[in-house]
C-alpha cells in the first residue's frame, strides 16, 4: 500500500508522493473497491511449499511432536534403555524440549505384538492404519497399564493369557445396599420437599439400578401412576427400540417401597410446580442435570454414613451383588440391570461378594 519505486515487490503499489510507475498517491484515499488487498508479496508455489514446510518444523521442534507416529514408534523402541534410565530422573531446570510421556506405551504394544509374533515392519503398519488420533489414545492407555503391571508384578504377555483380570479400582470393595435401606427406613416419615425427592430418587435407583443419565432423562410425562402399578419409559439415545419400559408395583409387605415414594412425590410436584414438565429438581426448582442427579444420591449417600470414596453409580454396584447373591444366574442380573446379552461385566467389574 505504502511503497516507492525503491521498494516495491507488488506491480501495483501506491506511493506517499507522485510517481509515474505507481497506481496512485496515498493509498488510504484510493478506492479499494474489487481490489485484492495482499499483507505481503505474493508467493510462488515452491515459496508457499518451503513456508509451510518451515511452519511445520519449527512447530514440532518447539512441542517435541513427531508427525510420524510410525517412525516415533520405533524410536522409541530402540531408545528403550535410555528411557528407562532416565525416566526417574529429576531436574532443577526447566527443559525446552517436551518429553514424550506415553513412551511406554510404545513398549507395551511391542511387547503384546511380539507375543503375537508380529515383526516389527507388521506394528509399524498396524500403527498407521490406526490413523494419529486412535494411536495418541491407544497409546495412552498402555502407557497407563504399566503402572498397574508393576504394582501387580506382572509382565505384559500376561494380559494374553485370560487369567487377568483389569477390575476398577473403584470397584475393589463395595457397601451392603441394607445400609442405605435401614437409613431411608428412619427418615422415611420426614415430609419436607428435599427429604421426599431424596427418599424417592434413592429407592427408584435402588428398585430400578438406572444409570444416572437415565434417572435425569425421566419427565412426568413418562410416568404413569395408576392403582395397581406406577410405569415409567426410561428414554436411551442409543437404542433401537427408544427405551425400556420399568414398572413398579405396591408391596404391602414392604414399609418403604418406590411406589409409595414416587407417587407422593409426583403429587406433590403437581400441586407444588404444575406448569413443570420435571421429576428431579435442584435448589432453584429448575430440572437438575444428570451431574445434579447424581450429586443429589451422593448426599444421600453421605447422609447414611457411606464412605466419601463412594459415588452415585455405587448404589447400582451394591445391588448387583446382592442381586448375585440370592443365587440370580448372570443372565438375569444382566436383563434386571440393562447389560448386553452375554456380558460378564458384572460378574468381573462389580460382583464383589467378600466385601460389601
Amino acid at each position: 500500500m505504502f511503497a516507492t519505486k525503491n521498494n516495491a515487490k507488488c506491480t501495483i503499489y501506491y506511493s506517499p508522493t507522485q510517481e509515474d510507475a505507481a497506481a496512485g498517491t496515498g493509498g488510504l484515499q484510493a478506492v479499494w473497491e474489487n481490489m485484492t488487498i495482499l499483507i505481503n508479496p505474493p508467493l510462488t508455489s515452491s515459496d508457499s511449499d518451503g513456508l509451510a514446510e518451515s511452519m511445520m518444523v519449527s512447530a514440532t521442534a518447539k512441542h517435541g511432536i513427531g508427525l510420524d507416529y510410525a517412525e516415533q514408534f520405533r524410536t522409541n523402541i530402540h531408545r528403550r534403555p535410555l528411557n528407562e534410565a532416565f525416566k526417574n530422573e529429576t531436574s532443577s531446570r526447566k527443559s525446552n524440549t517436551v518429553r514424550d510421556k506415553d513412551w511406554r506405551g510404545d513398549i507395551i504394544f511391542n511387547q503384546l505384538a511380539i507375543a503375537k509374533h508380529l515383526e516389527i515392519e507388521e506394528q509399524e503398519s498396524l500403527i498407521k492404519e490406526m490413523g494419529p488420533n486412535l494411536w495418541r489414545t491407544l497409546r495412552t492407555a498402555l502407557s497407563d497399564l504399566d503402572v498397574y503391571l508393576k504394582s501387580k508384578n506382572k509382565n505384559t504377555s500376561s494380559l494374553l493369557k485370560g487369567n487377568e483380570v483389569l477390575n476398577k479400582l473403584r470397584y475393589s470393595k463395595a457397601w451392603n445396599i441394607s445400609k442405605l435401606l435401614d437409613f431411608e427406613s428412619l427418615i422415611s416419615n420426614e415430609k419436607t420437599q428435599q427429604n421426599v425427592k431424596l427418599h424417592d430418587l434413592t429407592l427408584l435407583e435402588a428398585h430400578s439400578t438406572l444409570r444416572g443419565t437415565e434417572l435425569a432423562s425421566i419427565t412426568r410425562k413418562q410416568i404413569t401412576v395408576d392403582t395397581d402399578c406406577i410405569k415409567i419409559i426410561v428414554a436411551k439415545r442409543k437404542a433401537n427400540n427408544g427405551g425400556r419400559e420399568i414398572v413398579i408395583r405396591p408391596r404391602l409387605d414392604k414399609t418403604i417401597y418406590p411406589y409409595v415414594t414416587l407417587s407422593k412425590w409426583i403429587e406433590m410436584l403437581n400441586n407444588r410446580f404444575p406448569n413443570q414438565n420435571s421429576v428431579w429438581l435442584n435448589k432453584r426448582n429448575l430440572q437438575a442435570s444428570d451431574q445434579g442427579v447424581r450429586d443429589l444420591l451422593r448426599t444421600r449417600i453421605r447422609q447414611a454414613r457411606i464412605g466419601k470414596e463412594y459415588g452415585s453409580n455405587t448404589i447400582r454396584h451394591s445391588v448387583k451383588i446382592q442381586l448375585r447373591k440370592s443365587n440370580l444366574s448372570l443372565e438375569q442380573v444382566n436383563q434386571l440391570t440393562d447389560h448386553a446379552q452375554g456380558s460378564i461385566v458384572v460378574d468381573e467389574y462389580y460382583n464383589k461378594p467378600d466385601h460389601p
